[in-house]
């Protein structure tokens, strides 16, 4: 009797597992592609836009105006680019570092309309909560030709005597927040204007 029990536990296990197989082989495959798309956007993430040169002197014949006597800091976006939010931290966190000695100005390449998502109707209140900066809606492309700017979340530095200083992206890459690579290079140079011109690599949307 013991033997027949003995048998019928072991053909009942038997069939256990052979249902338990494809379950376990459906859910690691399942894992397998769940890491590969994660793999694909943290790649995507960290993948740069293209990015063109920007005038070696402040362009004085533009309707942007330089703030003499200061570090000038002009950002260029796009509010419905999907890493304006990161870049707008990003520059939050400089300016309250930076302080009075630099003037940070927003350059929308279109105004905030009531129809755009909530990210960003916000975007001009984030704009008022950072010190030091004012924001600027462009009338048409050409300032963005004048300053060979082709994507959003490009940044340009000018120093005091309107000199380039850095040109590139302010944040680590899309929607990736917190403190920079890009933000420790500009307080150096916001600091000591005599260092090299630099730039880093820009992750927003073409403009």
């Amino acid at each position: 009797m013991a033997a027949v029990h003995h048998g019928m536990a072991k053909q009942s296990w038997r069939s256990h597992r052979a249902d338990v197989g494809p379950w376990l082989l459906a859910c690691l495959c399942w894992l397998g592609a769940l890491t590969q798309i994660w793999g694909l956007v943290t790649d995507y993430n960290r993948v740069a836009s293209r990015f063109a040169s920007a005038p070696a002197q402040f362009p004085f014949e533009s309707t942007i105006s330089f703030t003499s006597g200061r570090s000038n800091i002009l950002l260029f976006l796009d509010p419905m680019c999907e890493t304006t939010a990161a870049d707008l931290d990003a520059l939050n966190q400089l300016m309250h570092t930076v302080g009075y000695h630099a003037q940070a100005l927003v350059i929308l390449r279109r105004g905030v309309t009531a129809d755009m998502p909530w990210q960003a109707l916000a975007l001009p209140h984030r704009v008022k909560a950072t010190p030091q900066t004012q924001i600027m809606v462009l009338k048409n492309n050409l300032e963005l030709q004048r300053f060979g700017v082709i994507n959003s979340g490009v940044l340009l530095l000018y120093s005091p005597t309107a000199e380039l200083k850095f040109s590139g992206g302010v944040s680590n890459g899309r929607n990736v927040f917190g403190v920079s690579v890009s933000s420790h290079t500009l307080e150096e140079r916001i600091t000591d204007p005599s260092l090299a011109t630099t730039t880093r690599p820009v992750y927003g949307c073409d403009m």
